[in-house]
This record gives C-alpha cells, sequence and structure tokens, in this order.
C-alpha cells in the first residue's frame, strides 16, 4: 500500500500522461487483486489440509505466491517504462550540480524508510 502512494504521489509530481496514470493504476489494482486471491487460496487451503501438511498444498500456496511475484515483476517493468527517463533525466541533473547528490539520497533513504518501515506489518 505504501509502495501504491508513493507511485501516485511520484506520478503527480512528474506529471505524466493520461495512458501512462491508466497503466500505473490497472497495474496498482491488479497487483492488490492478486493478493487477494492469494491470501483466498491460501487460507482455502489452509482450511481443506486442516493443518496437516502436503505436498499437494504447499505446490498450490506456492504457485499462488508465484503467481504474485511475477505480476509484481511485470509491475516493475510497468513503473520502468513510464518514470524510466524522467529518472534518468534527475540523475542526468547530478552531473551539473553535485551538492544535490547528499541531500538526494538522504531523501530516498527517508522515502524508503517510510515505505518499508512504516508500513511493515507489526508482529504481535
Amino acid at each position: 500500500m505504501g509502495a501504491a502512494c508513493a507511485v501516485a504521489v511520484l506520478s503527480v509530481i512528474c506529471d505524466i500522461s493520461g495512458g501512462e496514470q491508466l497503466a500505473l493504476i490497472l497495474t496498482i489494482g491488479g497487483v492488490m487483486a492478486l493478493e487477494c486471491v492469494n491470501t483466498a487460496i491460501e487460507s482455502t487451503v489452509d482450511l481443506a489440509s486442516k493443518g496437516e501438511r502436503s505436498a499437494n498444498a504447499k505446490a498450490a500456496k506456492d504457485c499462488a505466491a508465484g503467481a504474485v511475484l511475477i505480476f509484481c515483476l511485470a509491475a516493475v517493468g510497468v513503473a520502468a517504462i513510464v518514470f524510466g527517463k524522467r529518472i534518468l533525466f534527475i540523475l542526468g541533473s547530478f552531473v551539473d550540480t553535485p551538492a544535490l547528490i547528499p541531500a538526494s539520497v538522504m531523501y530516498v533513504a527517508l522515502w524508503f524508510w517510510w515505505v518499508f518501515i512504516c508500513f511493515r506489518e507489526k508482529k504481535q
């Protein structure tokens, strides 16, 4: 969810076209929907196997998780196509003004902290 919010903010900042927005919306929606399907499959397999270990149950869960992984890799590809040129332009500006590098590294570090630390699930 944090990554989806970050993509939404980045899309506003980069002023992307309507088609690019549509691609990002469909990709984000696809990842979220596939996560729901994965959760449903895992819960159903757990219910059907009644807590017993089974090679078939493991295969079903692994296949569902693999589908999510494949779609996430495709989502990274879509993001690379949409934001690739813009990110390269930003990185190229460091050649002209190297003083921006420390501030930019700090910004990226804080962004990763916000996305991956603040939105992680709390263990109980």
